[in-house]
């Protein structure tokens, strides 16, 4: 690659989404190739054991460097999984010459506007051809399925897990710091000097909601609704945003393991891109999947009990209602026609995220 041609594929795979905004990637371009890290501070969460929240951001960050790299007419050799004694390092990306005629992914021109959208759903129906269109985009990726429920009645049992699940969450002493303490930003300053976390504009919230929200980062309050077996009435935003949108969507996988994960990602970010191009509000609500997966693969580490049993009550629902038998659930999305979002999430720079290292030959 020239120093050119690998800004702008870095550029483009930054653009990815990532779980709280924390892009837990870095990469190092020597000798002509492009080397993405996992950054593993960015990327580590107590409760996600099974690491699926990082390996979705990196898959997605992946995907848009090929797309990226296709409207230039660059055939990409990927070389995917870490090593043994190197588990930080993702992909080794090089030029490959051999591919000819390569034909532009039309999904390119959409990376740079692709963003989280809360707004609240218009109730309108998405058009059959435009759900054919998201899955044509996920099925590129092989082994990966797109699954979507529009069934009112679903939609609304499916909502009530999202939300449970989120609670649980929010309520989990561990995953209330990261959230709050670690993810949010608070203030349009904040979010403009970190350049990563997730701004409170985008979250869509209304003054009397801004002020529960606020109440809710005090852990001594949380504290108390968890003595009491209370705070149901922080599900209520979620499960109307979700109920009313009119389609949810499910990316799955033949397998779980590394490759999968990584591969989900990839089918999540083209699934959100042809959501993108046809002017669709994306808002990923994961949370019965993520969990559920620490659960299952990682142990369950900062829950309780009683949280691990109602986690995967969660996911359970998620799996019978989008009737994906043996399949693996990765990631989950409501999809609907909304305004514009009152702001986007920041990236870091490129020179933050990308490092050249010059080999000195004797």
């Amino acid at each position: 690659f020239t120093d050119e041609e690998i800004r702008m594929l870095v550029e483009a795979g930054a653009h990815a989404p990532s779980g709280g905004n924390l892009q837990p990637w870095n990469f190092l371009a020597c000798e002509g190739h492009l080397f993405l890290f996992h950054d593993l501070e960015r990327g580590y969460s107590a409760i996600d054991g099974g690491g699926l929240v990082p390996a979705i951001g990196l898959g997605a960050c992946l995907e848009n460097i090929r797309i990226a790299a296709s409207s230039i007419g660059l055939g990409l050799n990927i070389s995917t999984l870490p090593l043994p004694d190197a588990q930080e390092l993702i992909a080794v990306i090089s030029k490959d010459g051999s591919i000819k005629n390569i034909v532009p992914d039309p999904l390119a021109q959409w990376i740079p506007q692709r963003c989280t959208n809360r707004k609240k759903p218009i109730k309108r129906a998405i058009d059959d051809s435009v759900l054919r269109a998201m899955t044509d985009a996920v099925v590129e990726v092989t082994r990966c399925e797109m699954h979507t429920v529009v069934d009112a009645e679903a939609r609304a049992a499916i909502a009530e897990a999202i939300a449970s699940a989120e609670l649980v969450r929010v309520l989990s002493p561990i995953g209330h710091d990261e959230f709050f303490g670690h993810e949010v930003r608070w203030t349009t300053q904040e979010a403009e000097s970190t350049r990563d976390g997730i701004d409170l504009a985008t979250m869509e919230l209304k003054p009397s909601a801004r002020v529960a929200f606020k109440v809710a980062s005090d852990p001594a309050t949380m504290d108390l609704l968890r003595l009491w077996n209370g705070g149901s009435g922080f599900k209520y935003g979620t499960r109307g945003s979700v109920t009313d949108s009119p389609a949810l969507c499910l990316i799955s996988t033949d397998r779980n393991d590394p490759g999968a994960m990584l591969d989900a990602g990839r089918a999540m970010e083209r699934m959100w891109l042809a959501a993108t191009a046809h002017n669709l509000a994306v808002h990923p609500v994961s949370a019965p999947i993520l969990l559920a997966h620490n659960v299952r693969f990682g142990g369950g580490k900062g829950m309780n009990p009683a949280e691990r049993d109602a986690v995967i009550r969660t996911f359970e629902e998620v799996r019978t209602r989008f009737k994906v038998g043996d399949r693996e659930p990765m990631f989950l999305l409501r999809l609907c026609h909304a305004p514009p979002p009152t702001a986007r999430s920041l990236r870091r720079s490129l020179e933050e995220v990308l490092h050249f290292y010059q080999v000195m030959h004797a």
